[in-house]
């Protein structure tokens, strides 16, 4: 009886080790895995909450729209004006035969992600608009904060370089947006002069940072490599990577010998979103 007890916990220990390897195994794949395509991540993210199911007519007793502002890609930004508070916002008309689901889902959740931080534009209402006469698809409405200045690139190309005082204030909030994204699990993926924007035309103007269109939400152990793929490793601090560091978008705003006039804000289009 001794030897066969004997016997039976050897082959216990021998089963418990397979199984425990098979594991380590199985979690070694894992955290070295890669995603292939960003957009296996987005059809992991669930519709948010901030998403309301709307017709184009309730959307239009709440917003009178102006103007088109901005338009490129699966969408089209408009101007306009909150009835209730008469407050300007900026509406990004998204094309739902343009861009998939999923990735509107992932740009969405990043703009919840980021609510309330002073250098990232704010996202006030989203609504997902069925099927009519203007979009046989239908289409989804992101209302936006709307900033006054216009892109940090068009004030570049018409007024020259900032000064380098100026230059590293806005480059410290630039700093702030991605320490932020980064904090809360974002890679915008896409910064550059075009996506940041002036809040007012004043010369002093902070800047947010805009269009998450590009952006990956990513959970701790993942981040970006060469060529949009996502990088599974194994546990450690949130890895983050850019495609454009706020130093090398900082090049795009040298120094320049002679600061730029007080109204150089004035005359710009409002941002793209």
């Amino acid at each position: 009886q001794l030897q066969e007890q004997l016997q039976q916990q050897q082959q216990q220990r021998a089963a418990a080790a397979s199984s425990a390897d098979a594991k380590d195994e199985q979690e070694q794949q894992r955290e070295n895995s890669t995603y292939e395509n960003v957009k296996d991540i987005a059809e992991d993210i669930p519709r948010p909450a901030i998403i309301q199911d709307a017709t184009r007519e309730e959307v239009e007793k709440l917003y009178e729209f102006h103007s088109c502002i901005a338009s490129g890609g699966s969408a089209a930004v408009w101007r306009a004006t909150e009835i209730a508070t008469g407050k300007q916002v900026a509406i990004k008309v998204v094309d739902k035969r343009l861009l998939l689901a999923p990735f509107l889902n992932m740009e969405v959740a990043s703009l919840v992600r980021c609510a309330g931080h002073a250098n990232i534009v704010q996202l006030h209402a989203a609504y997902d608009i069925g099927p009519d006469d203007f979009a046989p698809e239908g289409e989804w409405h992101l209302v936006l904060e709307l900033a006054e200045g216009g892109e940090l690139f068009e004030r570049l190309v018409e007024h020259g370089a900032y000064t380098e005082k100026v230059a590293s204030t806005l480059i410290r909030q630039v700093a702030r947006a991605v320490y932020h994204m980064h904090s809360v699990g974002i890679c915008h993926r896409d910064i550059k002069p075009e996506n940041v924007v002036l809040v007012s035309k004043e010369a002093d103007s902070p800047v947010k940072l805009i269009d998450f269109g590009a952006a990956v939400l990513l959970e701790e152990g993942e981040h970006v490599i060469a060529g949009g793929k996502v990088r599974v490793s194994s546990p450690s601090p949130l890895l983050l990577s850019l495609s454009a560091s706020p130093l090398s978008l900082s090049l795009s705003l040298s120094a320049s010998p002679h600061p730029p006039p007080a109204a150089s804000r004035a005359g710009h289009s409002p941002p793209q979103h």
